[in-house]
């Protein structure tokens, strides 16, 4: 099975950027095609390639939110069959948590979660906390912290 969601994370901030390992996002974005996208037949065998971009941005005079944010249509770029869907997670979500390592997987997950339940109705808000529950979490945390710029 070839992967059609690729999930792609960025930062305004070379410096400040979330210290998190390509692994985790390969896990992710593994996990979601696998055991979600394919049972449900989204997205795979289809003609499209769809990237999610998680850009995490400081806040600035421009760019002020307390909340992850979902750009409202996709940038199309035809010729490459690829559907570029934006997503702003604010590093102010990242600033006083306990565990910024475990923090910035779940700002990941809530922003795919979003993702996924705002763009394909077969998946639910519901369904997708049952579906992160069983994320091995633990694996996750054993990656490298802070990841290697």
């Amino acid at each position: 099975m070839d992967p059609r969601l690729k999930i792609i994370h960025d930062s305004t901030s070379f410096t400040k950027r979330p210290p998190i390992s390509f692994k985790v996002i390969e896990y992710i974005e593994n996990y979601v095609n696998e055991n979600l996208l394919t049972e449900k037949k989204i997205i795979v065998n289809g003609n499209w390639e769809v990237h999610l971009v998680l850009a995490f941005c400081e806040e600035s005079a421009r760019y002020k939110s307390d909340y992850i944010f979902l750009a409202k249509t996709p940038t199309t770029v035809t010729k490459e069959k690829t559907k570029i869907y934006e997503m702003l997670i604010p590093m102010k979500m990242l600033k006083n948590a306990s565990n910024p390592y475990l923090k910035t997987i779940e700002l990941i997950c809530e922003a795919v979660k979003i993702f996924l339940t705002t763009t394909y109705k077969k998946i639910s808000p519901a369904e997708m906390d049952a579906f992160w529950g069983k994320m091995d979490v633990k694996y996750l945390l054993s990656l490298p912290y802070p990841a290697p710029v």
